[in-house]
């Protein structure tokens, strides 16, 4: 490296600081936790997601066009627009997919790093202040509160990153210089739309305030015109993703209604403790107040600027904003504006890294040029002691608060107080003096942050992945469905490349959802579990294979070794033979089967489905599919409950309260099983883990749920003549069993009637990622075919024999249908996503403007 080069990397010292620094104190941070560093979503949801990515966009990219890993079956592009979009993802493609789970810290680290260097960037063009306290407020915003607790929700970040560019190039408009707001507001929209949306709601507001605190005089139309001309070209380049996400979000998350009222969150002076040093734990992640931390010293440079000698019109411009931010932190009509109409469910205030980013520039404008008067400094004085008693009153009213955090922040407090009021403008190392504090805080606040969470280990991860790619891989040339009866995630068939029925997305179909939870799937508003199915249901879904722990193999290290997470009581596998067995895995294959399309002579309208009772609702699905009324499941007699320490409610011999003074209030019924089919207990809706534990021959079932929704219990499969003995154990005071019921599926009647269908079904296979193909096959009269994926109007169905396209609906509300004329057929289905390809043309013609027109502003 010759002098030249060295001299430049020396210049911009302060610039690679802004990146190294954050960068560094994650790292350290998990590199003293041996990397394990996912949690939570992150290792619930995204780690899958990007196991999909890292696997697919070279080999098969279609894929993230439309996959039957996503759930039933679904668009991928309003998933990847969400998750998947961000340019550091394609860091990834460098990593071997074993080294997966490094490759995302690297980029998490990557993007923390690259939020310090883009606000030093844009901070270093703005103020004319020493590189220290520029790298100051650097590191402080890319170590902020939100990035913190957020740096899970890595998708993100990089609306994190973006925010001082796209102020840059507004800026850029006041100074009549070129600007690139095309390509930043591109690119707020691409990296994540939700975020992003957020950053370009600001971007408007701080427009705004600079066209009201700088004299243009006549120019200021022409400037507004500009502003809104470049923005609306950089939205419109973005179409190709906007425009399908959008018509997705109608259909998924976004179908949810939220309720607009006056009403607050929380009450706002609360959020004062989260100015505090690890005010952060599950509980606020969960359902807690935003996160907002930034270093005391800059904090207070933020008051500072209202009280110092800035003009009234800056102070009422940057007050009226500052405001706004912060009754958006609860007050519910702006929440609701600024996370696009819907409450957030967990991780609340997800804008709040723009209010630590203001409040950082106004503690700048400060340092740059504040002169505190001697009443400023009182008033100073007086907040920084008021918030002090507020947080050592508050300690034992909040979790996250204990004695160290508590000691700390108020030393970070004082020290802050005598930098403000002492160090700065009055000693040659106030520079200094203020790097190395907030470098020390953000450290601190960073570590006692994560370390009242946990995380999974890296390995369990691995494990996991590895073991399943070697069954599915296996099994690619086969179009049916795979499920387990364990689980790591619900999106576990994105990390295995498999066709399942689990999901975990924001972006669902909500139709789909809601059929599944009728025929008795544990789920929540955006995700599925494979927890509820029985023999029919994985029929009527082509569920032809499944996994189930192997546990003859026990020679495998501890450290190979799976774990089997969220065990799902599936006895009636028994019905299903093993079709190959691997170290830590078995393959069942399930012969009963039915192909994901298929032909009824059924009707395709929505059964008239009861909530509260699945297995009536599977039978009546069954019927509709097969045709036929003959019965498969029956109810059976319950016996009377014996009672431990409990006494009947009222007069009904199935609901009970604790007695006083007992020690355990037990319910207990035996059953003899009579025969050899498949037995159920169906709950209630609300008997879960938190009302009661229930317990099979002294064997615990995990009772957790989702939404409120009855739940199946497999007892027994091939077992006459044993006795079952069921007991409820109660935690709360009364428990009401009136609605508990006892099915049973006749087994053998069942696998004869799939038998029958499927045996005059067409056969199906995969012709390309976005293209299936049926056998040649004939129909005697007209006949309707239906299937087990999910109805979307992006399908096209062509009768290859017919030579015509077919009229497409919806069967049983949520999945493709059509109808077929007597004669010859050959389906050709091919998956055209309309609204992406619109949104195609309209970016290229949008870029083909802009290249004509050279400069469109």
């Amino acid at each position: 490296m010759n002098l030249t080069k060295i001299r430049k990397i020396y210049n911009h010292k302060f610039l690679w600081a802004s990146f190294l620094i954050p960068t560094l104190c994650f790292l350290i941070y998990f590199a003293s936790h041996s990397f394990n560093f996912m949690t939570v979503d992150l290792g619930q949801q995204y780690i899958d997601f990007l196991a999909y990515f890292q696997q697919n966009a070279l080999s098969h990219p279609l894929r993230l066009i439309y996959s039957f890993s996503n759930g039933l079956g679904g668009s991928m592009i309003g998933t990847n627009a969400y998750y998947l979009a961000s340019p550091f993802n394609l860091l990834l493609l460098l990593f071997p997919q074993k080294y997966l789970v490094l490759g995302v810290l690297v980029i998490i680290a990557l993007k923390i790093g690259t939020a310090g260097a883009s606000s030093f960037y844009y901070w270093q063009k703005k103020f004319k202040l020493s590189g220290a306290y520029l790298l100051a407020a650097a590191c402080a915003y890319a170590l902020c509160g939100f990035v913190v607790a957020n740096y899970l929700n890595l998708m993100w970040l990089d609306s994190v990153i973006l925010l001082p560019l796209l102020l840059d190039q507004i800026d850029h408009l006041f100074q009549d210089k070129k600007s690139h707001l095309i390509l930043i507001t591109f690119l707020c929209w691409l990296s994540n739309f939700y975020t992003g949306y957020m950053v370009l709601l600001f971007g408007f507001c701080y427009f705004i305030k600079e066209l009201f605190l700088k004299d243009l005089g006549k120019k200021r139309t022409a400037l507004a015109i500009r502003y809104f001309k470049l923005s609306i070209f950089g939205s419109l380049l973005c179409s190709f993703v906007l425009l399908p996400t959008f018509f997705e979000l109608i259909g998924g998350k976004a179908s949810s209604q939220s309720i607009w009222n006056f009403k607050w969150q929380f009450p706002l002076y609360q959020a004062a403790l989260k100015l505090m040093v690890g005010s952060y734990n599950y509980h606020e992640m969960e359902a807690g107040m935003p996160n907002i931390f930034i270093p005391m010293s800059l904090l207070l440079g933020g008051i500072a600027f209202f009280l110092s000698n800035f003009s009234k019109k800056q102070k009422v411009a940057n007050g009226i904003l500052l405001v706004f931010l912060i009754l958006s932190l609860s007050f519910n009509p702006l929440v609701l504006i600024w996370h696009m109409g819907q409450f957030p469910i967990w991780y609340p205030g997800r804008f709040s890294f723009i209010l630590s980013f203001f409040l950082l520039e106004l503690s700048l404008f400060f340092l740059e040029k504040g002169v505190l008067s001697n009443f400023g400094k009182i008033f100073l004085m007086l907040i920084a002691i008021l918030l002090g008693i507020f947080w050592f009153l508050n300690q034992h009213h909040v979790a996250f608060i204990n004695p160290t955090s508590l000691i700390i922040s108020l030393l970070f407090l004082l020290s802050a107080l005598l930098f403000t009021l002492l160090v700065h403008n009055n000693h040659g190392l106030a520079e200094h003096y203020l790097l190395l504090t907030v470098i020390v805080e953000i450290t601190c606040n960073l570590f006692l942050s994560l370390n009242n969470i946990t995380f999974q280990n890296n390995t369990d991860y691995l494990n996991f992945s590895n073991n399943l790619h070697d069954v599915t891989t296996s099994l690619t040339n086969d179009f049916s469905r795979i499920e387990k009866t364990f689980s790591r995630s619900d999106d576990d068939p994105f990390t295995a490349n498999y066709h399942g029925i689990s999901v975990f997305n924001s972006i669902s179909n909500q139709k789909v959802t809601t059929l599944l939870s009728n025929l008795g799937y544990l789920h929540n508003s955006n995700s599925v579990t494979n927890n509820g199915g029985t023999p029919i249901t994985d029929a009527i879904l082509g569920i032809k294979y499944y996994l189930e722990p192997n546990y003859a193999h026990d020679r495998i290290k501890p450290e190979l070794k799976m774990q089997f997470n969220n065990l799902n009581n599936r006895i009636d596998l028994e019905n299903y033979l093993i079709h190959k067995e691997y170290s830590q895995l078995l393959l069942l294959k399930n012969p009963s089967a039915t192909p994901l399309i298929y032909l009824t002579q059924g009707s395709l309208q929505v059964p008239d489905f009861d909530p509260a009772n699945p297995l009536t609702n599977q039978q009546l699905l069954l019927n509709q599919i097969t045709d036929t009324n003959l019965p498969v499941i029956a109810s059976t007699f319950l016996p009377n409950p014996e009672g431990t320490g409990v006494d009947h409610q009222s007069k009904s011999i199935m609901a009970f309260h604790k007695q006083q003074n007992a020690t355990i209030s037990r319910i207990r019924f035996t059953i003899n099983i009579p025969n050899d089919n498949d037995f159920y207990l169906q709950l209630p809706a609300g008997i879960n883990t938190d009302s009661a534990s229930l317990f099979i021959n002294n064997r615990q079932i995990n009772l957790d749920d989702r939404d409120v929704q009855a739940h199946l219990i497999n007892l027994a499969s091939h077992q006459r003549g044993t006795q079952m003995i069921i007991s409820f154990v109660m935690h709360h005071e009364t428990i009401d069993l009136s609605e508990l019921k006892l099915w049973q599926i006749d087994i053998r009647a069942l696998n004869q009637r799939l038998a029958d269908f499927n045996s005059q079904q067409p056969k199906i296979h995969q012709l390309g990622d976005l293209s299936l193909i049926s056998n040649p096959f004939v129909t005697k009269s007209a006949v309707n075919l239906a299937s087990s994926i999910p109805y979307s109007k992006n399908w096209l169905i062509y009768d290859l024999k017919q030579n015509k396209l077919l009229t497409i609906f919806p069967a049983y509300h949520a999945f493709l249908g059509t109808n077929l004329q007597e004669g010859k057929h050959q389906l050709l289905l091919i998956y055209l996503p309309f609204t992406f390809l619109i949104g195609i043309l309209a970016s290229l013609f949008t870029l083909l403007f802009i290249k004509l027109h050279n400069r469109v502003d």
